[in-house]
C-alpha cells in the first residue's frame, strides 16, 4: 500500500472512532427514547463501519447490525409503549459539549496495530474456533426459532386492549 492510503485508511479510523466517542457521550446526556435510539442507530452503523474496515469482509458487520438493529426495534417498542407522550426537549449546551474532542484530537501519526487487529480476527474463524462459532451460530438459529414460535401475537406484552 502506498502512504497516501495508509494514511487515508488511518483518518477513516480516526474520524469513525471520534464519531463514535461523540455519539456514546450525547447518549450519556440524553433522556427521550427516540433519542436514544437515534443514537444507538447512528452508534451500531458507526460500528459496522468499523468492523468492515477491519475486516474487509461485509457479512460479519452486516450480521452484527441485523442483531443489534433487530434488538433496538424490540427496545423502541417497549419504551414507546410505556412513554409515549413525552414531550422531546433538545438542550443547546450539548452541541458544544460534543463538538470540543474533535479539536482536543492532537494525535496524527498513524496507528499500526490496525494490522494486528485484522489479523486477530481471522482467528475467530481459522480451524479450531471455527467449530464453536458454526455452534454459536446454530444455537442463535435454534433460539431466534423457539422465540418465534412462543410468541403470541394476540397475546404480546406489547399489545394494548
Amino acid at each position: 500500500m502506498s502512504k497516501i492510503n495508509i494514511l487515508m485508511n488511518y483518518s477513516l479510523h480516526q474520524t469513525l472512532s471520534m464519531l463514535m466517542t461523540i455519539s456514546s457521550s450525547m447518549f450519556l446526556f440524553s433522556k427521550h427514547p427516540l433519542t436514544m435510539g437515534l443514537l444507538m442507530m447512528n452508534q451500531t452503523i458507526m460500528l459496522a463501519l468499523m468492523i468492515n474496515y477491519m475486516n474487509e469482509n461485509p457479512w460479519f458487520p452486516f450480521i452484527i447490525f441485523i442483531i443489534i438493529v433487530g434488538g433496538l426495534m424490540v427496545l423502541f417498542l417497549y419504551m414507546t409503549s410505556i412513554t409515549a407522550n413525552k414531550k422531546f426537549k433538545f438542550s443547546w449546551w450539548l452541541i458544544p459539549t460534543t463538538i470540543t474532542p474533535l479539536f482536543i484530537n492532537t494525535n496524527y501519526q498513524p496507528n499500526y496495530q490496525i494490522k494486528m487487529l485484522e489479523t486477530m480476527l481471522i482467528k475467530y474463524f481459522s480451524m479450531p474456533n471455527c467449530l464453536i462459532m458454526v455452534m454459536i451460530m446454530a444455537f442463535l438459529l435454534i433460539t431466534l426459532i423457539a422465540v418465534v414460535k412462543l410468541t403470541k401475537t394476540n397475546f404480546g406484552a406489547l399489545r394494548q386492549h
